[in-house]
């Protein structure tokens, strides 16, 4: 998988962003196709979406809206940016991807496959997402699997209480192809076992780290469950056992630096810290035992 990412901070962020770059291209108007003259004073944004080859050598010298963000949005940017090191997810940082509509926050982004053919390369009625919907061709190209962002103010434009989201949009056919692909490609069989492990984190090295060893373990096979909104342990070991999980995993600040976890016994309530270069095979140990 890559990522194309991107910040486009909060609004008052991109509002002097827009001015700036609306002065840019109204100094290159001769030079924009049809469309772009009408997205000048329309939706500014949109400008940087064309893929219209007379475009291109206007967009790349347009001021880029991530040297527009404040402190705090690049801040933001940087804790995204350090997670998908954490999980070795390779990016691209791509300083002209946008989105157009106002309730969009901070971090943008688009899903490309990072094997085999690219599954989307067909039109909307074959599958991909249509033009209507939150991806498009004109906005990721034939050959993405989706796109999104952060929402922090669609909630409340719609009339509620200001809250934090992020959603994405995925054109279905080419990601269940592509999750094919990654599937025989990698030898995993998807399977409908109960989840009977949760990975329970405290802390902000925590869950960078968790992420990590989250990802590897389903890697070699095991399924687990994790709530990182969920901040005290208290409160993640409820959802574990209304899950109904064998063992939870716990890393807290002390394991990070000791690079240990503790697998807690739900039945029992016994706990043990163990090697976390040595965790995949123990655990597999205590599943066999269990589905003896």
């Amino acid at each position: 998988m890559e990522i194309r990412i991107n910040s486009i901070g909060n609004l008052e962020e991109r509002t002097r962003y827009k001015v700036e770059l609306m002065n840019y291209y109204r100094s290159k108007r001769s030079y924009l196709c049809p469309d772009c003259r009408q997205r000048l004073s329309k939706n500014p944004l949109r400008l940087l979406d064309c893929k219209v080859e007379q475009c291109q050598p206007v967009k790349e010298g347009a001021p880029q809206l991530i040297d527009w963000l404040g402190e705090e949005s690049k801040s933001h940017f940087m804790k995204v940016l350090e997670y998908l090191d954490e999980l070795s997810v390779p990016y691209i940082l791509s300083p002209y991807l946008v989105r157009g509509l106002d309730y969009y926050t901070n971090t943008v982004f688009e899903i490309y496959p990072a094997f085999g053919q690219a599954p989307a390369e067909r039109s909307a009625a074959e599958g991909g997402a249509s033009e209507s919907a939150e991806v498009s061709p004109t906005e990721t190209g034939q050959s993405a699997l989706g796109g999104g962002g952060r929402y922090d103010q669609l909630v409340e434009e719609m009339g509620g209480k200001p809250t934090p989201a992020a959603g994405l949009a995925l054109g279905l056919e080419r990601s269940v192809t592509a999750l094919k692909q990654y599937s025989e490609h990698n030898k995993i069989n998807i399977s409908k076992e109960k989840v009977k492990l949760f990975f329970a984190q405290l802390g902000d090295e925590a869950r960078r780290r968790a992420l990590k060893i989250i990802d590897d373990l389903r890697g070699s096979g095991l399924k687990l469950a994790f709530n990182f909104f969920k901040s005290s342990l208290k409160n993640q070991l409820e959802v574990a056992n209304n899950l109904g999980v064998a063992y939870v995993l716990i890393l807290g600040q002390k394991e990070v630096q000791d690079n240990t976890v503790i697998i807690r016994d739900m039945e029992s309530g016994v706990q043990e810290i163990v090697d976390q270069k040595k965790l995949e095979t123990i655990l597999k140990k205590k599943l066999e035992k269990i589905d003896d």
